[in-house]
């Protein structure tokens, strides 16, 4: 499941922004990553955000880390994390809908590149999610 058709991705549907601005995924390059507090492979996977964050943030790239979590759980954790979890977080209000279930994907952690509005690539955000960036700014 690297590739995909370019297919259009919906706007943000964010219940609550806990960390970092609101983000528009119609335009430029993004990356979109569902997660959870009590998932121990997305807790390995956010350095790695992390570092690609800071490694692309000047060419404009934001990654978005989705929870389906109560705000209330999400919040102190990403207050603990401090500059450990350096990207935008958010609760989710229907992306998961719109991105996860689109894609009958299951499990988490799961990251969708968006370019321009459309969702060029997916797959795990250990995996490739730099190439994958990297394609996508070309």
């Amino acid at each position: 499941s690297d590739n995909s058709s370019g297919e259009p991705a919906a706007a943000l549907a964010v219940a609550h922004w806990v960390k970092g601005e609101a983000v528009d995924v119609s335009s430029g390059v993004h990356v979109v990553e569902f997660w959870a507090t009590w998932c121990p492979p997305c807790l390995t996977s956010i350095p790695h955000l992390t570092a690609l964050q800071e490694k692309y943030a000047d060419r404009g790239v934001n990654i978005i880390g989705v929870s389906d979590e109560e705000l209330d759980t999400v919040e102190p954790f990403v207050e603990k994390m401090g500059d450990k979890m350096a990207y935008t977080v958010a609760i989710d209000g229907g992306i998961s809908k719109d991105y996860m279930e689109k894609y009958n994907i299951g499990g988490i952690p799961h990251a969708f590149v968006v370019k321009n509005g459309e969702i060029v690539w997916h797959g795990h955000p250990m995996a490739k999610l730099e190439a994958a960036i990297e394609d996508a700014l070309k």
